[in-house]
């Protein structure tokens, strides 16, 4: 009896590995919220539909977010804000993110749209890819409606790489209306310099065409390329090992129990 739930203990385990590892997040946005030009939007109430942290859920009278609705998501309403809405009901230590996709790399400054009915006010944290940008406290504006009397806050400065990456904002503390971070684009990145051959062999190269000898002289990106490659087989490898002996073991089980 002590084998088969021993047996029954491991399988379990497995399974539930391999769903922790093959897990993602879920952006809002198909591809990410895309950062491009000289100015963007991250829309407050477009975060990731998974994951977040919401401590009080189902406080609103109203939510334009029905998918939140059922997993007891973060709160969010139209308002006046002049955006697609807001996030309200906030506490401290909620949090949620947003993919985004950046066109163009280089340096962003981050500013929040907030408002509060609190004195003192809320406060966010803004950080991106695990590294805060900075934080930005908001005021009491006073009648009419302060909890929709918003205005714009300065976060920080930070250097986006071309990609997608996370965008997370955490309610720090106090009570707290959001509804949008603005990212302007301050300082573009210089772009890489061009590998040039070496004088050498220039009598060599003489007839070449620039776009072919351009191709040559750039080991650096094929190289990344084949080491996420080898990462990805690695893990699919191990994965579906984890998955066979999985199976195998269940059948194990089953097939003794029938004897």
């Amino acid at each position: 009896m002590s084998r088969k739930i021993s047996a029954i203990f491991i399988a379990t385990v497995l399974i539930f590995s391999l769903s922790v590892v093959t897990a993602t997040a879920a952006p809002y946005i198909e591809g990410g919220i895309k950062i491009s030009g000289a100015k963007s939007t991250i829309e407050a109430v477009e975060f990731d539909s998974e994951p977040f942290h919401e401590e009080s859920p189902n406080e609103a009278q109203w939510n334009i977010r029905d998918d939140m609705e059922a997993v007891g998501g973060p709160q969010t309403e139209g308002g006046g804000s002049g955006y697609l809405g807001n996030i309200g009901w906030t506490s401290g230590g909620e949090w949620v993110q947003y993919t985004i996709n950046v066109e163009t790399a280089g340096k962003y400054k981050f500013e929040a749209y907030l408002a509060s009915g609190t004195s003192p006010a809320g406060t966010i944290e803004v950080s991106y890819n695990g590294s805060a940008i900075g934080q930005a406290e908001s005021q009491n504006l006073g009648d009419p409606e302060p909890w929709q009397n918003y205005a714009m806050y300065e976060v920080g400065d930070v250097d986006l790489a071309a990609g997608t990456g996370v965008i997370k904002v955490e309610f720090i503390d106090g009570a707290v209306n959001f509804a949008a971070l603005e990212v302007t684009l301050l300082e573009a990145a210089a772009p890489a310099p061009e590998d040039s051959a070496p004088e050498a062999n220039a009598g060599d190269n003489e007839g070449v065409d620039v776009g072919e000898n351009g191709e040559s002289s750039s080991p650096d990106a094929g190289g990344d390329s084949s080491d996420d490659g080898e990462s990805s087989m690695i893990l699919w490898i191990i994965l579906a090992v984890a998955a066979v002996l999985a199976i195998v073991i269940i059948v194990v089980l089953v097939t003794k129990k029938k004897k």
